[in-house]
């Protein structure tokens, strides 16, 4: 509850990219600090984070 989904876009949209970073190599990192955060959870947290993911990202609402 304490983490902004509008507020971490904004963030992000703000950032120009660095002339030496590709945007792969940013891909990788956002995969990499995802991966991280989901490593950090336990069974209960891990199956509800599965189940936001599917609902937020994978599910038709037409």
């Amino acid at each position: 509850m304490e983490a902004s989904w509008v507020h971490s876009e904004s963030v992000a949209e703000e950032e120009p990219l660095n002339a030496g970073e590709s945007l792969k190599a940013m891909e990788i990192d956002e995969m990499s600090q995802i991966v991280d955060m989901l490593n950090l959870l336990d069974t209960r947290n891990l199956k509800k984070a599965k189940a936001i993911l599917q609902d937020v990202f994978f599910t038709s609402f037409e």
